[in-house]
This record gives C-alpha cells, sequence and structure tokens, in this order.
C-alpha cells in the first residue's frame, strides 16, 4: 500500500476497511508496524485518537510500541500547528512582499 503523502486519509480508510484481508498476507511484525506506517502522515490529534484506537482493537498490547510513537508524533505535529503556525503565518505577513 502505497501513499504519496498527499491524501493520507484515502490510505488510512483503505487500510481500516480492509485490515484483515491485507494482514492476511503479512507476518506478525508486518501487521502490527502498518497502522503506524500508514497513520505517520497525520498531523491531527483526532488522527492520533484513530490510531491509538485502532491497534487497541488489532494489535496486542506488547506490540502496540510503533503505533504509540506514531500517535505521540502525530500530537506533536498537530500542537506544533496550533501554536507556532500563527506566529509563522504572522511573521511571513509582516516580512514578505507579495511578487
Amino acid at each position: 500500500m502505497a501513499s504519496n503523502g498527499q491524501r493520507p486519509d484515502l490510505a488510512w480508510n483503505f487500510l481500516v476497511a480492509n485490515f484483515d484481508a491485507i494482514a492476511a498476507g503479512l507476518d506478525s511484525g508486518q501487521r502490527n508496524e502498518l497502522p503506524a506506517t500508514v497513520a505517520s502522515r497525520f498531523a491531527d490529534a483526532s488522527s492520533a485518537l484513530k490510531l491509538r484506537e485502532f491497534a487497541a482493537h488489532h494489535i496486542p498490547a506488547d506490540a502496540r510500541a510503533e503505533a504509540d510513537k506514531a500517535a505521540a508524533m502525530i500530537e506533536l505535529r498537530a500542537k506544533v500547528r496550533a501554536e507556532r503556525l500563527p506566529e509563522v503565518d504572522g511573521w511571513l505577513a509582516e516580512h514578505v512582499r507579495p511578487r
């Protein structure tokens, strides 16, 4: 399953809808890491929650490290966007002239 990163929601929705069929062709390590890989492009807190909920139902508790790391990174990106993006936009508005 490839995704160019432009529409991570499409890849995620496909994975969720077809996980059993996809997982049947993977070893346990791949099966446990795939949701984290697919979700890794998200940058909103609701997606981190979706990943955690999916992992809770499809990945054994002792194999959720990659999902937990990916969810934490998604949450961090969401926080940075919420806190810093307005500052960046303000700076750009003051310092960059339209061409």
